[in-house]
This record gives structure tokens, C-alpha cells and sequence, in this order.
């Protein structure tokens, strides 16, 4: 049996008892324990190991390369800082994996990396597709998905301009001949099917399998587009559909994400808060708000992201009272407040974060309208976990800005939902009747902007869990000034 080391560093001993609106309520050692399990259950052995000395750490990876077939580590208060652990981890040879946030991530990743490989991922796509299956009423119906978004969810195939097409027998992925080789390597559960012209190709599978109506996405699926294949099916008697029903289905599948689903997100995450930390570096009096963007979406490209998830905010000054400021040629001066909202794309998975620092310093009601921001932030995470209504979110970080006398300086809902798209299901807002469940992610992001003033907003990426929520960001939250 494979042993697996789980090295955890300074102050992650801690989990549970600081600040369990942020790090939930789960102690270290009950969450080691189920690691532990986990890992047995999936074929490993595991080892968590945690100290708060950098020298115990060190001594441990050295003695991991005799012991271990592989390791995690998340380093904790060292992961930024400490070259002696970099220079212990690249002295030994088994495999090392570095997280932000080593317990719940662990769990993830042994869930990530089970022995059955490739196999894992069939059955991952493969029961995505049986939940797809769900919107069918009958035997003769079929559904038809042209979104490409949709289409890489349930087969694993992004960037396609074809579709997928799905019975109660069979689920057919049709590209055309640009794609057809990558579409063979890349697709899961389905069979690939190269078409000259699509709606040709529809129809002829659908009359093979005696399908007399097909579902298509209202959302996705452009009026012209809709007529032509209604006039192509039609004259194989198969009726088309766009009622709705069938976004609403794929809507509620993907508002739950799976152990696959929240390790991309967290490495998107890592990916954008490591690039985040550098740029913050360059930040200082004179630099333009371009020049910051444009270092930051740099940072994320070089450590591996295929994209950002949004067009970065980098702004400063007056025009941090703008929620959704374009970055311009302003320079950023003494005294400034400068807003980032910033996040990565990782296998098609975006992040999602906002952090407003001080340069040089802050006046008295600069750091009181931080400090309501934060107190409202913090509010409304103590307040996630299943079964509560995402209004109620809202209202938790709404009441504490509205009582400090700032309600109408804050416009915009608390969050949101983040996967395959950056704004997705569900959305924490004052008219949502959502009930939040394990495994959605969700953003916690409330603000208050004070117009030709300054602007102050704080923004956390979260997944529901079973007993509260698991915070994807590792960023500090007290005010800093750079």
C-alpha cells in the first residue's frame, strides 16, 4: 500500500478554533482523522503530520524520502517565505504536491488522483451524462446541447462547435473535422462523431433511434439557429423544443460541484494568489493601473492559468468607488486606496477574489469603512452552510452596513456562484430563494462605495460544506498598506 505524508505547517493546528466563520468549525484533528480514512478507503496509507517550528518541518521531508511514497504540504504561515523548506522538498525525490490549504485540500486531492485514473473520470462523466438523462420523459425523447460550455461539463471536450446529443441509450458528441481527433482523446462517455453538416447529422441519429422530440437550450440556442433545425427535423416528423426546461435541469447538475470540480478551482485560486502576491510588489506611487493589470494577468499566465477568469479591476484613488472600474493610464499616489478583483481559469475553472489595500497610508475614515466592510464579510460567512436561503446571506452582510449608516453605498448583491463560469448559480442576493448545499461555491463579496470618494470591497471564494464552508482564499483580511 502506497504511504502518503500530509505535512502541515505554523498555525494550521489551529483550524476550528480561530475564526470559524473563515476556517469553519471542524478541529484539526477530526479532519486529519478523516483524511486518514479517506486515504485508506482510495487505496493509500496517509500520515498527517503538523508542526509550527520550520526546522521540525524541514527534518520531516528529509526523512519523507525513506518512509513515503509521495506527500502534500501545505506550509502554512511559510508558504510564500521560506526558501530552507523549497530547498528541502527539492532535495528529496518522491513526488510533493503544494496546497493553500492542506487539510480539506488533501482530502480532495486523494479524491483527485484515486488509482483508477483515467477510469475515474469516465465515471465522473459518465454519471454526469445518467443526471442529464433526468430531463427525458420518455423513451422517444432526446435532448440536444449546443452550449459549449455545457457540452465540456458532461464530456470532458471544451472548445467544439458541434453538439451533443443525448437519448436514454446512447450520447453522441458530433464535431467537425477541425476537432474530431482531439474531441477522440479528450471526450468521456461518448461516442465522437465527425458530421459535414450538423443538422444533417442530427436528424439521422435522431430517426435511428425513432426519437419524435428533442430539448434544446432556450439560453444558448439563437432564434435562426432554432428555425433551421426545427425546418431540418421537421421533415423527419421529430419536433423541437425550448421551453426552458432543459437549462433549468443542467443549472441545478452543475450548481453542486465534485471532488474534481473544487481541486481545479482551488489550483485556479492558488494560481491567482500567488500571481496577486507578486504584483503587490509593484505597487506603488506612480505606477498606471494598465501596468498593474497587466502584471498581474502576466503572473497568472507564467504559473499556468489558460486565461483570466474576467477583465481584471486594477484601479485606484476615487475610482475605487466604481464596482466594476476599467483600468486606465491613472497613476496611483500617496494615500490612495487600490482595488484588485482578480481570478484565474484552470482547466475551465475560474477563481474569484477582491482585496482593497492602502498605499503609503489611510486616513480615519478610510479604515472605519474597511473595517465595516470586513465586520459585514466576515457576517455573512459565519452564516454559510446547507440549508440556509442565500437571501439570508445577503441580509446578514446588508444589516451590518445598513446599520453603520451606509446602506445606499452598498448596490450590488453579496455573491455569487463560481465554476465553469465566472457568474453562475446560485447568486446570494436579496431575491434569492436558493437554499445553499453541499458543494456549491459561492462568493462572499458585500462593499460600500462612497462616490468621488473611495470604495472598499472584500471578497472571499467558498464551497458549502456539510457543516459550514470551506474558504478557498489564503489572503489576509486586515487592512494593508503597501
Amino acid at each position: 500500500m502506497k504511504r502518503i505524508l500530509i505535512l502541515l505547517g505554523p498555525n494550521l493546528n489551529m483550524v476550528g478554533i480561530r475564526e470559524k466563520g473563515v476556517y469553519g468549525t471542524e478541529t484539526a484533528e477530526s479532519i486529519a482523522e478523516e483524511i486518514t480514512e479517506f486515504a485508506v478507503s482510495n487505496g493509500f496509507e496517509a500520515e498527517v503530520y503538523q508542526s509550527n517550528h520550520e526546522g521540525d518541518l524541514i527534518d520531516k521531508i528529509h526523512q519523507s524520502r525513506l518512509e513515503f511514497d509521495g506527500a502534500v504540504i501545505n506550509a502554512g504561515a511559510l508558504t510564500h517565505y521560506s526558501y530552507a523548506l523549497r530547498d528541502a522538498v527539492a532535495a528529496v525525490s518522491i513526488p510533493y504536491v503544494e496546497v493553500a490549504r492542506g487539510l480539506r485540500q488533501a482530502q480532495l486531492l486523494f479524491g483527485h488522483h484515486r488509482p483508477e485514473g483515467a477510469d475515474h473520470m469516465s465515471e465522473v462523466f459518465g454519471g454526469r451524462l445518467n443526471a442529464l438523462r433526468g430531463c427525458l420523459d420518455r423513451a422517444d425523447d432526446a435532448l440536444l446541447l449546443t452550449d459549449e460550455v455545457n457540452i465540456g461539463y458532461f464530456t470532458g471536450f471544451f472548445r467544439s462547435e458541434g453538439a451533443l446529443l443525448v437519448t436514454q441509450s446512447t450520447a453522441s458528441l458530433l464535431v467537425d473535422f477541425r476537432y474530431f481527433e482531439a474531441a477522440q482523446q479528450k471526450s468521456r462517455g461518448v461516442k465522437v462523431i465527425c458530421f459535414q453538416r450538423l443538422g444533417d447529422s442530427v436528424a439521422q441519429l435522431l430517426s435511428a433511434e425513432s426519437i419524435v422530440n428533442v430539448c434544446v437550450e432556450s439560453a444558448h440556442m439563437t432564434v435562426s439557429r432554432f428555425d433551421a433545425f426545427k425546418k431540418k427535423l421537421s421533415e423527419s416528423g421529430i419536433s423541437i423544443c425550448a421551453d426552458g426546461k432543459l437549462d433549468a435541469h443542467i443549472a441545478d447538475i452543475r450548481v453542486i460541484k465534485d471532488e474534481s470540480e473544487i481541486a481545479k478551482i482551488a489550483a485556479a485560486q492558488k494560481i491567482a494568489e500567488e500571481a496577486y502576491l507578486e504584483m503587490l510588489n509593484h505597487l506603488r506611487v506612480g505606477v498606471t493601473e494598465r501596468e498593474l493589470a497587466a502584471r498581474l494577468e502576466f503572473e497568472m499566465k507564467m504559473r499556468g492559468a489558460e486565461d483570466v477568469s474576467f477583465d481584471l479591476i486594477t484601479i485606484t484613488g476615487k475610482k475605487t468607488s466604481l464596482p466594476h472600474g476599467v483600468p486606465s493610464g491613472a497613476r496611483v499616489e500617496e494615500g490612495d486606496f487600490f482595488t484588485c478583483d482578480f481570478g484565474a481559469v484552470y482547466e475551465g475553472y475560474h477563481s474569484d477574489t477582491t482585496r482593497t489595500v492602502a498605499v503609503g497610508s489611510a486616513t480615519e475614515e478610510m479604515r472605519r469603512i474597511y473595517d465595516i466592510v470586513l465586520q459585514a464579510q466576515l457576517k455573512a460567512l459565519s452564516a454559510i452552510r446547507p440549508g440556509v436561503i442565500c437571501r439570508d446571506v445577503d441580509k446578514t452582510a446588508r444589516d451590518v452596513i445598513e446599520q453603520a449608516g451606509y446602506g445606499k453605498y452598498f448596490g450590488h448583491s453579496t455573491g455569487h456562484g463560481v465554476g465553469l463560469v465566472i457568474h453562475e448559480l446560485p447568486y446570494v442576493s436579496s431575491r434569492s430563494d436558493t437554499v445553499l448545499r453541499e458543494g456549491m461555491v459561492i462568493t462572499d463579496e458585500p462593499g460600500i462605495y462612497l462616490p468621488d470618494k473611495f470604495g472598499v470591497r472584500i471578497e472571499d471564494m467558498l464551497c458549502v460544506t456539510k457543516n459550514g464552508c470551506h474558504n478557498f482564499v489564503n489572503l489576509p483580511k486586515e487592512l494593508l498598506i503597501v
